[in-house]
């Protein structure tokens, strides 16, 4: 003991207590060979010493198969890289485990000290599901106006646009890249649906205090629909009416808010009711929309349009649902996930063989967009059952992104959904966090 050789025995035993794996080893101890033959080697604590070089060099991103809080989150980064390249939006820093912990507790500790000042009263209403409200914090510090806007007047010059910036790109980049994905397929369903005459429905699982009806809506031939429990869809309403519709009015322009219902997900009864009248209707109204552009295009006169629907010799127009899930699956039971999807797409269906069997606008009958004429799911989500359970800690989720196990849980998406709703996966994205699963699956026929 106090020799070099001493230091290193109790160097190699403290590593493997603190979880050093033995392909990290000869890194670490080349690192504590170097340092103690400076001078080191001799002094009394050395192991002491040791210990605290290893922390050192852990810190510095030297070894990162530590197994302990202040090694860096990602071992790899290749799965990060690749979600920011195809999103476009900068990575998250991939800061030690430790600095992400005490990040989302500050955040979190926090909330009663921003809300303080709410007159809307939101932090307490929404107590056991305030996730929605650290997810309108982080998109506004990621500029955000339309969440920026539902913050409280007073705290919210906090993530303002010059201090915003000095913000660590930690938990509100990481939702930034998913924000990115379903924005840019979203704006693409809109494009599509205004090219080809088709009425889009949005539907929006889980909408929580998404902003993207706000941001995207008020586009002719979309509605959006958004669904999320009761205390959630009264907070979101008191949030338009107070804060984005008043604005609003101040700026002169109208708000096209989105249509609100509240949904129990794991509730099988409340999922019936929602697609028999809030989504049927949804779908109806679309229907005569897209009826009435079809009459337009063939010269009809206003009066004409006002008609019973009646067979078209004209094809074009029709409805199409695109169904959005953002971090919603996590909280739901694996088996109301699956049935949520069912119920939606199957109504979907329904009304695309009703409207075909009436000679109505469909686009069922156009044979080069049938693939894609019912709809499509798009999603940030983590689907029950995609993801062995042992996997699903911090300490093991990164074991997740070698190429074996990515094909793996590639292939176990595309199964969960095709026996969920019969959905193909048509594009797939992986990118780190709890919401790892994002993509684009089209309705099968």
């Amino acid at each position: 003991p106090g020799g070099p050789n001493g230091a290193l025995v109790e160097a190699h035993l403290w590593a493997r207590r603190t979880g050093l794996g033995a392909e990290e080893e000869p890194t670490a101890r080349m690192l504590l060979v170097r340092t103690l033959r400076g001078g080191m080697a001799g002094a009394r604590g050395a192991p002491a010493v040791t210990q605290v070089l290893v922390c050192f060099a852990a810190l510095l991103g030297g070894c990162h198969g530590l197994r302990a809080p202040w090694r860096s989150r990602l071992v790899g980064t290749e799965v990060l890289l690749e979600a920011a390249r195809a999103t476009g939006v900068p990575p998250p820093w991939n800061a030690p485990k430790i600095v992400w912990k005490n990040a989302w507790k500050l955040h979190q500790s926090a909330m009663p000290l921003l809300h303080a000042t709410d007159r809307l009263d939101l932090e307490k209403s929404l107590a056991s599901t305030n996730v929605n409200l650290h997810c309108l914090w982080w998109k506004a510090i990621d500029g955000d106006v339309a969440a920026y806007d539902c913050l409280p007047p007073v705290t919210r010059s906090v993530v303002s646009a010059p201090l915003r910036r000095l913000y660590p790109r930690l938990h509100h980049a990481n939702v930034a890249i998913r924000t990115a994905f379903l924005d840019k397929y979203l704006k693409k369903a809109m494009a599509d649906a205004a090219r080809e005459s088709v009425q889009l429905v949005v539907l929006v699982i889980g909408g929580g205090f998404d902003t993207r009806a706000v941001r995207l809506g008020g586009v002719r031939g979309v509605e959006f629909l958004e669904v999320d429990l009761p205390q959630v869809v009264e907070a979101k309403k008191s949030l338009l009416a107070n804060r984005l519709e008043r604005r609003a009015r101040k700026a002169g322009r109208a708000l096209m808010p989105p249509t609100l219902d509240a949904l129990d997900l794991n509730d099988a009864a409340d999922r019936a009711r929602f697609v028999s009248t809030t989504l049927r209707q949804a779908l109806s109204r679309a229907r005569t929309a897209a009826d009435a552009d079809a009459r337009r295009a063939q010269g009809w006169s206003p009066g004409e349009l006002a008609a019973p629907p009646s067979p078209l010799q004209n094809r074009q127009g029709g409805v199409r649902t695109l169904v959005i899930s953002e971090a919603c699956m996590l909280y739901v039971g694996p088996g109301s996930a699956a049935a949520t999807l069912a119920a939606c797409f199957g109504e979907c269906r329904r009304e695309a063989r009703d409207a075909t069997a009436r000679g109505l606008p469909s686009t069922l009958a156009n044979p080069g967009r049938a693939r894609q004429s019912i709809g499509s799911f798009l999603f940030a989500e983590r689907f029950p059952g995609t993801i062995s359970a042992e996997f699903l800690t911090d300490d093991k989720l990164a074991r997740l992104d070698t190429p074996e196990a990515l094909a793996r849980e590639r292939a176990s998406v595309e199964s969960w959904l095709a026996c969920s709703a019969r959905l193909r996966l048509d594009e797939y994205l992986v990118k780190p966090g709890r919401a790892r699963q994002m993509g684009l699956a089209n309705a099968a026929l």
